[in-house]
């Protein structure tokens, strides 16, 4: 799935874009590093769609140390905010 409109708001309703600033170099390397080994292993070589390379970086963000202490910060550990955020990532990093 893609970010929507009320997803990007709901995230920036818990500073999450500030989070994205924050570490932005660190998120545009992670997401470009998905992208990468969604296109050799996902996709033989093609470019992948947001959803394959989603599928690499969501594991990587849901234990990240600055993710998870912004979602305590923020009182956002609920799991729809880990999607959210990794959409978010490759919106804004690809």
């Amino acid at each position: 799935m893609a970010l929507t409109k009320a997803k990007q708001k709901n995230l920036e309703d818990k500073d999450f874009h500030t989070l994205y600033t924050q570490h932005e170099e660190k998120w545009k390397a992670l997401a470009k590093k998905s992208r990468a080994v969604a296109k050799k292993h996902i996709t033989g070589g093609e470019d992948p769609r947001s959803d394959d390379v989603a599928k690499i970086l969501y594991p990587i963000i849901e234990v990240d140390a600055d993710f998870r202490a912004h979602q305590e910060d923020n009182r956002a550990r609920q799991p729809r905010y880990v999607m959210w955020f990794t959409e978010y990532v490759i919106d804004e990093s690809l």
